[in-house]
């Protein structure tokens, strides 16, 4: 079933382009993942460190049975009849006071290299605005580069749906941990003082904690129960569907390693996922670091724990770990781990139909993941 936008932004009788709402097929996940593909690999080719979206990527984003599959935008080349754009919708409740409110995160906007400079990812934003209004959501997220000219774009969309905006928090660093120095020059440039400074923390201890280990599924539900704490250390807090959480937990691409209490309970555990990363006709496996839950642990098994995640990483094939430093967790243990914080800004903005969600007028905790 196709569900069609209404006169979206910039099209005209003679517009060679349909942005549409439609319904998620899996037949069109091949199609969907090629224009991804397409779009991040010409992002700064001359710096490398893309990344090369599959569809393991695509189904770590958007497979989960509780996302709708109705929430999806794409642009369509007429003439050909091609997909040429496309961006995807994560319902992500935020928890604040003590209320849920329904929100979304709109991600892996993409427009073929062929068909930019159309006004395609302007016009695939506001679809996605209006089929979050129409299905009843609150408001939503969106995340930038400081640089980037979404942030200024944005304005327009907002007079047309009467939504209210405002930055919510600027991420100020990252975190990486690298595994194999020389695979990750392959892809990303890198200057002799940075590969110099990269080997120095690149081996990876072995960690003898007994109460340390892997993921099992029968994990599931004490790991839902701890979620509730992300609430209680943080001004705001997405939260998941147990649903959701446990079909991440056991897809093939995700690492997860857990401390557990004298009972045999977790209670403590990260997760990171899969993805590839590339530059210059290369490309080796990357893991994503998602979710932190060290509140309850003692700093000495909080660094056991990312150490046991970095040697796990690595015996999966991965090169190295990263992520955007996202204030919810203490980073002292991961700096003991011999993860490098790194100073890159991210914006995260909130967007809102409503203007009564009680953001706090200064967040400095708020506990968000990636997919």
């Amino acid at each position: 079933m196709i569900v069609q936008g209404e006169n979206p932004v910039g099209e005209h009788a003679e517009d060679e382009y349909l942005v549409e709402r439609f319904t998620l097929d899996k037949k069109d996940i091949k199609k969907l993942v090629d224009v991804i593909q397409a779009s991040y690999l010409t992002n700064d080719p001359e710096q490398g460190g893309t990344i090369s979206f599959t569809e393991q990527t695509f189904n770590i984003f958007f497979g989960s049975p509780s996302i709708p599959k109705n929430l999806f935008i794409r642009a369509v080349h007429k003439p050909t009849g091609e997909i040429v754009g496309f961006v995807g919708g994560n319902p992500r409740p935020i928890y604040v006071n003590g209320k849920t409110y329904k929100t979304g995160v709109p991600g892996t906007l993409a427009v073929h290299p062929n068909h930019r400079r159309k006004n395609l990812a302007l016009r695939m934003s506001f679809e996605m605005l209006k089929a979050g209004k129409e299905l009843g959501f609150d408001g939503g997220f969106g995340i930038f580069e400081p640089e980037a000219h979404g942030i200024d774009t944005s304005v327009a969309m907002l007079r047309e749906v009467e939504m209210h905006s405002r930055e919510a928090i600027r991420i100020k660093k990252f975190i990486i941990r690298v595994f194999d120095v020389k695979k990750m020059s392959d892809v990303v440039k890198t200057k002799w003082y940075e590969k110099l400074a990269l080997r120095l923390f690149q081996g990876v201890p072995r960690m003898n904690n007994p109460r340390v280990r892997k993921y099992k599924p029968s994990d599931t539900d004490r790991m839902f129960e701890l979620l509730d704490d992300h609430r209680t250390h943080n001004q705001v807090s997405f939260t998941r569907e147990k649903e959701d959480f446990a079909w991440f937990l056991n897809q093939s691409g995700v690492n997860c390693v857990v401390h557990e209490d004298t009972d045999g309970k977790p209670d403590g555990f990260i997760i990171a996922w899969e993805f590839i990363i590339a530059g210059f006709e290369k490309h080796h496996p990357f893991g994503w670091l998602d979710m932190v839950h060290t509140y309850r642990l003692k700093t000495s098994d909080a660094v056991d724990l990312c150490n046991y995640l970095a040697q796990t990483s690595k015996e999966r094939g991965w090169i190295g770990l990263q992520s955007p430093y996202i204030p919810y967790f203490d980073p002292a243990p991961l700096k003991k781990a011999r993860f490098i914080f790194y100073p890159k800004e991210l914006i995260v903005r909130f967007y809102s139909f409503i203007d009564n969600i009680p953001l706090p007028d200064k967040i400095e905790k708020f506990y968000f993941d990636w997919r």
